[in-house]
């Protein structure tokens, strides 16, 4: 019988390699664990998105910055200056007139002017805040062409100078006598409660000088009437002179005060106001004159009145 070859197969064995081992496989109940899928943005989306947060945050800002200039430029700026407009002129004489102006917001009021265009003269400042302004020049030449602006500062000090130059000419001088067209002479005299009245320095007011005596019964027939219009004209508006002619003082303040009369009564017991409004010794009186704002006689009545509303007729005609 043949002899079994059992080396040669053990040897065999011994020189094969070894298979590697099977890697184990699940049972059926377990699972496989899932394959991890990449979330998220890619690069370039996740440049785009930082580039558009980017631009948001510039314009945020820059909103910002701009509101804040703005802001700035609005509350601390150059405030401006007022607005002058409506410059005019009036009531010229042969020493004076009125400069009128208005403003677009409270302001106060000035004038430079002068003979040539650089000026050389300045009213005093109102300081008065109005949109509504009047300056009134006087001690002016007469027959003369004069320059002038107007100047206004508002609350903060802001100055506006109208830009062009105006001019206006005075009247030809009018001469001084007591005739009706002519400026009235001036004069200075006391009152029975010894304050000193001058004439001139009531410019700008409408003047009755009445010349009367306690001796004139017509004199004193018409004083009622002054001392009802005394009472309805305001003081600014007119002013009432009452003359009392040559001697006679404390019998003039006893009938006066007898009377209860307000108006000024004044005294020219030498006679030195009379000279000058023509009287003569045959002069009769009352005689009163009646002078407007600028000065100047508009009417002389030479007899006395018979009814409080012939002289507020005349009065009338001089506003």
């Amino acid at each position: 019988m043949p002899i079994p070859r059992v080396a040669t197969v053990a040897a065999s064995a011994a020189t094969m390699p070894a298979s590697p081992p099977l890697s184990a496989r699940p049972y059926p109940y377990q699972t496989v664990p899932p394959m991890p899928i990449e979330r998220g943005i890619s690069d370039s989306g996740r440049r785009g998105l930082i580039r558009i947060v980017t631009t948001l945050l510039i314009l945020i800002v820059c909103f910002f910055i701009g509101s804040g200039i703005y802001y700035f430029a609005t509350q601390t700026g150059t405030p401006s200056a007022p607005i002058i407009q409506g410059v005019s002129i009036s009531s010229i004489t042969e020493t004076g007139a009125i400069i009128r102006w208005t403003t677009d917001e409270p302001a106060t009021s000035q004038v430079k002017y002068g003979k040539t265009e650089t000026y050389g003269s300045t009213t005093p400042l109102d300081t008065k805040l109005t949109t509504s302004h009047n300056v009134t020049l006087t001690g002016l030449d007469p027959n003369t062409t004069y320059h002038y602006t107007v100047i206004s500062r508002d609350a903060s000090g802001n100055k506006a100078t109208f830009a062009e130059d105006q001019t206006f000419t005075t009247l030809p001088a009018i001469p001084v006598g007591y005739q009706k067209g002519n400026r009235a002479p001036d004069f200075t005299l006391k009152t029975l409660d010894n304050k000193t009245i001058t004439l001139s320095k009531l410019q700008g007011k409408i003047v009755m000088v009445n010349f009367w005596a306690t001796w004139c019964v017509p004199c004193k027939d018409e004083l009622p009437f002054f001392q009802a219009i005394s009472k309805d004209w305001s003081g600014e508006e007119l002013v009432i002179l009452a003359i009392h002619v040559k001697n006679g003082a404390a019998t003039a303040q006893s009938w006066i005060n007898d009377k209860e009369y307000t108006f000024p009564v004044l005294l020219d017991s030498e006679g030195n106001a009379q000279t000058l409004y023509g009287f003569t010794a045959s002069t009769p009186i009352p005689k009163t004159f009646f002078i407007d704002r600028d000065g100047i006689i508009r009417e002389v009545k030479d007899v006395s009145f018979s009814n409080q509303a012939e002289i507020e007729s005349i009065l009338n005609s001089l506003q």
